[in-house]
């Protein structure tokens, strides 16, 4: 694989991170030699207590004997340890750059494009290294030494930010690739920063160092190699790929830890997400009966609720870890065992950050049940170790009213529906009206009913958002054969098909009252155009020729007689509206209309003289609604 040097990535490590954040919340302990106890073992210190010989994962009584006036504080609570950690986070991603997170403490960032940017500018200023480096920084091969050493500027800046914001000081590494300026970082500690150039890798990555020393490298991998007998980076960089897969090692791992060994290391920085699985795990001293197994569980359950409390998601699995004393003496080293299980995310539902009770003994008597297939509880056994983990979130679904969804919707594209494209615009496809009192003809465009003795009118101005060709400017408006002609809207107009426009014009010479493309509605006899022309009140309105042909419904507007429709229409519809529709539904509407007013008739008339009776000749209908207003 060949290496890419176009990259500048940085690696932010916090100093002593547990240790720092306990000295911001008690300064006093700043200068003082102080460890973060975690049961009986120093799992951190400051750097004053490291100067005396303290050192990380250190028994309680061996760092006592190195420092006796070493500080303890508990630091099994990780809540503000996890807060802090969170915190830094969101600002390495206020840098617009990729940000992967590598525990609490340690992230990298590809700050290539930020390089980039910086590169273009102009100026006559220099770009001087920041900090120290390892090794020369020159390379043969490209002209990367510039950008790494503006990568060393932007390092800079970033732990200056991280100090004045959040009080706490970290070192760097620059490098353009992630395992270098992870290995790099570490060499000139604390609050500092080193780069690294190709130059140098045989300085940092030395043949005699074990294969472990490469990130990546696990112990178990290591005593796979070991086994083969590579041992050193020496060995590895002259073993081929094939006599790595014969240890049992796969090709494609293979290929990885042999370009590892030259200092090669493809992999990008990946935005870190929410973690795969949370849980914690718990040591002690001893657990011998199975009452105490499960409050250890109640209370590795309590502290775990916590977590998912601050994630926000819910499992749908659920692990149990346990190491068992007696059977490490049989195997004769440090082993644990792990069993899991799926479990419904009901169970973890949270009320006042707890979850209830009856719950809370259903897990418990699930993870009993696991621990059960790992510990013979009838036989003597010594538990020295307990975890407790979920996997498998359940991520919060969006209901499918949500308003989200219309804004998620990806057409081919890839565009959102809501996003209009190039192709759709806002088109007034309304003129104004010359009665703006009554409803328009928009209204058949509204969902949903409106009331039947509305006021409520229409902007006229109302713009309808619709897919259409574009309009044409003035100059082709003037030289288009077919001109819009009076009468017409001309926006409409020049939206239409040619073979439309012919068609209306040779049907549309000099007399008639058919109407086509109305946008508009007609002003009534009693608003004062009693003594004018359909055509003069309206100018919408075409005339027809002297056969009186009506254009085809499919292509305008349903001709109809004003006069007659209004004066046939049923009092309780609209009239704009009952005279556009078809002919065979006005007239099922006025029998409608006729039937109900009959009905109605004979019903009063039966209230106004209750003591008469019907007439033998007319039988009353099994359907009549006279059925449920007259007694039987």
């Amino acid at each position: 694989m060949e290496d890419n040097h176009d990259r500048v990535i940085v690696h932010i490590d916090i100093d002593c991170f547990y240790a720092q954040v306990e000295m911001i919340k008690r300064p006093e302990l700043k200068d003082k030699p102080m460890g973060i106890q975690q049961k009986n073992i120093v799992v951190t210190c400051n750097y004053p207590a490291r100067a005396r010989g303290v050192g990380k994962c250190m028994y309680i009584t061996e760092a006592k004997e190195k420092c006796p006036e070493l500080e303890l504080v508990n630091g099994e609570d990780l809540a503000e340890y996890r807060r802090v950690s969170a915190s830094v986070y969101s600002t390495l991603c206020e840098t617009g750059c990729p940000v992967e997170r590598l525990g609490m403490d340690e992230n990298w960032l590809d700050v290539t494009q930020i390089v980039k940017l910086r590169l273009m500018e102009p100026s006559d200023i220099e770009h001087k290294l920041r900090g120290n480096t390892l090794g020369e920084l020159q390379c043969e091969e490209c002209d990367c030494v510039q950008s790494l050493k503006i990568g060393s500027i932007v390092a800079e800046e970033i732990r200056e930010s991280l100090k004045q914001r959040h009080g706490l000081t970290a070192s760097a590494g620059i490098a353009h690739n992630k395992m270098l300026s992870k290995l790099v970082g570490s060499k000139n500690k604390p609050d500092n920063q080193t780069t690294i150039s190709s130059s140098g890798i045989f300085d940092l990555l030395k043949a005699d160092n074990p294969v472990t020393s490469i990130p990546g490298i696990g112990r178990k991998a290591g005593d796979i190699l070991s086994s083969a007998g590579i041992m050193s980076l020496k060995s590895l960089r002259e073993s081929s790929v094939d006599q790595l897969i014969k240890t049992g090692i796969a090709r494609s791992q293979a290929e990885i830890i042999k370009d590892l060994s030259w200092g090669r290391d493809s992999s990008e920085v990946k935005m870190s997400g929410k973690p795969a699985s949370v849980g914690l795990e718990d040591r002690f001293t001893g657990i011998y009966q199975k009452e105490g197994c499960r409050e250890k569980l109640k209370w590795l359950l309590g502290r775990l609720v916590q977590l998912l409390a601050e994630d926000g998601r819910k499992p749908t699995n659920i692990k149990v870890t346990v190491r068992d004393y007696y059977k490490d003496k049989i195997i004769k080293k440090f082993h644990k065992e792990s069993r899991q299980i799926r479990i419904s995310p009901r169970l973890f539902q949270l009320e006042g950050g707890q979850i209830k009770d009856d719950c809370q003994e259903e897990i418990l008597d699930i993870c009993m049940g696991l621990l059960a297939k790992m510990i013979d509880f009838k036989d003597s056994f010594h538990i020295t170790l307990m975890g407790l983990a979920v996997t498998d979130f359940l991520e919060q679904m969006e209901k499918k009213s949500s308003i989200k969804h219309f804004f998620i919707s990806p057409k081919k594209d890839g565009m959102p529906s809501s996003v209009p494209t190039e192709d759709v615009r806002k088109k007034k496809l309304f003129k104004e009206d010359l009665n703006p009192g009554k409803r328009k003809s928009q209204d058949f465009f509204q969902i949903g009913k409106r009331p039947k003795n509305t006021t409520e009118s229409i902007d006229t101005n109302e713009n309808i958002v619709c897919s259409v060709s574009k309009q044409p400017d003035a100059q082709q408006t003037q030289k288009q054969p077919m001109d819009c002609p009076k009468g017409f809207d001309p926006d409409v107009w020049f939206q239409l098909p040619m073979d439309i426009k012919k068609e209306m014009l040779s049907n549309a010479p000099d007399s008639g009252q058919n109407q086509c493309f109305s946008m508009k509605n007609k002003t009534s006899e009693s608003e004062g155009s009693s003594g004018k022309s359909e055509t003069e009140a309206d100018p919408t309105f075409l005339p027809k020729n002297d056969k009186t042909e009506k254009l085809p419904e499919s292509k305008c507007s349903r001709s109809f007689s004003e006069s007659d429709n209004d004066a046939n229409c049923p009092p309780e519809y609209d009239k704009d509206i009952f005279c556009q529709l078809p002919a065979d539904i006005r007239e099922e509407l006025k029998q409608q209309h006729s039937s109900v007013t009959a009905k109605q008739s004979q019903l009063q008339s039966t209230r106004r003289s209750p003591s008469q009776s019907r007439p033998k000749n007319k039988t009353k209908s099994s359907n009549s609604i006279l059925n449920y207003f007259t007694k039987k």
